[in-house]
């Protein structure tokens, strides 16, 4: 009892948030199967915020590789050339800008690999019949089996077949997602299945019966 009352207190607090921001939940509703046939549905790359922490090899100068944390202002710290942004890149597109500073004056054809060691600039949301509700730091590719997976599961009143995933559509407000959860584990290798972005809330409701 005091678990679902919970939930719905958070539900409550998402939507008003929304609408305070000017932000209309329902403009569009579409199901799972269309979505993914659109346009909104194009994967790509994990773009570095601030506090994602981020590991930074040089090949061959152990000295210069360091684990970093990017700043508020969306700068780091590196040897030799200072600060970088980073914030708003792909770790490719770092990688391409930190070459190309240790080519210039310091070092011959530079070999530099980023990946990220911790993703805290990227939430996702879950709100409803899952063991764990509340916010999530959004990794690269994770999917909506994922998530559930990540949130404990679901309850055992738990509706599958009734999911809605709200997405972020423009400035002008959210798109609906009507999700059939079966509908994703029967199809080949989960094929059917969504990958989520940045602010995603997916909404797991009660069943019914």
């Amino acid at each position: 009892m005091i678990k679902k009352y919970l939930n719905i207190c958070f539900l409550v607090l998402v939507v008003m948030f929304l609408l305070s921001s000017n932000l209309y939940l329902y403009t569009e509703e579409i199901q799972a199967e269309q979505y993914r046939a659109s346009e909104y549905d194009r994967a790509s790359e994990y773009i570095v915020g601030s506090p994602d922490i981020v590991d930074i090899t040089v090949w061959g100068h152990a000295d210069l590789s360091k684990t970093v944390v990017v700043a508020p202002d969306g700068l780091i710290s590196f040897p030799l050339i200072g600060e970088i942004h980073a914030a708003g890149l792909t770790t490719s597109q770092i990688e391409d800008k930190i070459r190309a500073c240790l080519a210039k004056d310091y070092i011959v054809d530079p070999k530099v690999a980023v990946t990220i060691i911790e993703y805290k600039s990227k939430r996702f949301f879950m709100f409803g019949e899952v063991r764990r509700v509340g916010s999530f730091p959004l990794e690269k590719d994770i999917t909506l089996l994922r998530a559930v997976t990540i949130a404990g599961g679901f309850t055992e009143f738990a509706a599958p077949s009734k999911v809605r995933l709200l997405r972020k559509k423009g400035r002008s407000g959210y798109i609906t997602i009507r999700v059939n959860i079966h509908n994703i584990v029967k199809e080949k290798r989960g094929q059917g299945d969504i990958l989520l972005k940045t602010d995603d809330i997916i909404i797991i409701p009660e069943s019914i019966l």
